[in-house]
């Protein structure tokens, strides 16, 4: 579920807290994921009459409509609890966050994809994400650590690898639809899985990993039928490109670099929009001796990368046939 509320611009910096560490503290105490982004459409409510003092010249942008959306993502409980919280912390300010609900009760940033649901990035926002697949020096995948359903992840491995490994499952039908979203095995587990391209003559196929993402050629007999409540978890990869850049990808060396860059930690995040296929380009922040760095202009700096001023990259013909 999803539960949206205005926020002036002023007070964000509150909720944010230094370097981003009260809001990372609500995200995994709450369980919930946290978001603020541009108003759209009308003007928010003034929460209050305008008082005297030293607050004045606060109250005043906050009435001229200076405002973000917080949006609370996650399970009833989840929310409320992070409401309470939050409430709390601003109750000085209850005059100008009225906490109303600004937005109907369905959710949130869940778009549907091959019958289930994956999960997406909110444009012009801020996401806390790790980096869970490196396909080359300017395509990866991206999980959210701190969004409600991915602490849901590890169990649904361990349930998958159970059944899977214990009994007798269903085969996939034969010739294999394309898109197919199945289980595959792989290294004593078993993951979900969609099938992007079949070679009937060899019976071998090309998968995407749904939850962590990354490419892999298989025989089809190496593939399962997925149960429908292992569909209920939306898919957790995000599959993405670094915007602004052309990777010279010289024996790879650019994954490699990227690599060095970003593994083993929890970056930031921004789409800034899609390319031609419809696959989010993101610019990559991480944090090094203090600062925020772009990793994207990194790579420049590390000759492994051109920089473009467009976002949008034009797919090598290998990857085209896989998105």
């Amino acid at each position: 579920m999803s539960y949206q509320f205005h926020i002036p611009d002023y007070l964000c910096g509150k909720l944010i807290g230094q370097s981003g560490t009260y809001i990372k503290k609500l995200k995994e105490e709450c369980r919930c994921n946290i978001i603020l982004k541009e108003t759209e459409g009308a003007k928010p409510k003034k929460a209050g009459k305008i008082k005297k003092g030293r607050n004045v010249r606060h109250q005043q942008q906050a009435s001229q409509g200076d405002h973000k959306v917080c949006s609370i993502e996650g399970t009833r409980a989840s929310i409320d609890k992070c409401l309470d919280i939050v409430k709390q912390k601003f109750l000085e300010h209850r005059d100008e966050v009225s906490f109303e609900q600004v937005n109907s009760s369905k959710g949130s940033s869940l778009s549907m994809n091959t019958g289930s649901v994956s999960l997406s990035l909110a444009e012009g926002c801020m996401h806390e994400v790790f980096v869970s697949s490196i396909v080359g020096g300017g395509h990866v995948f991206l999980q959210q650590p701190y969004h409600p359903t991915f602490h849901a992840l590890e169990r649904l491995d361990a349930c998958m690898a159970k059944v899977y490994s214990s009994s007798q499952c269903p085969a996939l039908p034969s010739p294999l639809p394309v898109n197919t979203v199945c289980v595959a095995a792989y290294e004593g587990g078993w993951y979900r899985c969609q099938v992007v391209s079949v070679d009937e003559t060899s019976q071998q196929c090309d998968i995407k990993y749904l939850d962590y993402g990354g490419y892999h050629t298989l025989p089809i007999d190496d593939l399962r039928q997925i149960r429908t409540d292992f569909l209920s978890l939306p898919f957790q990869a995000i599959e993405c490109y670094l915007a602004n850049i052309s990777p010279k990808d010289d024996e790879n060396v650019s994954a490699f670099v990227l690599e060095e860059l970003i593994a083993n930690q929890i970056v930031q995040a921004r789409m800034i929009g899609t390319n031609e296929a419809g696959v989010p380009m993101i610019h990559l922040y991480r944090a090094t001796n203090g600062q925020t760095t772009m990793v994207n202009k990194e790579l420049v700096d590390r000759s492994c990368a051109n920089w473009i001023e467009t976002t949008i990259v034009q797919l090598d013909p290998s990857e085209a046939a896989t998105n």
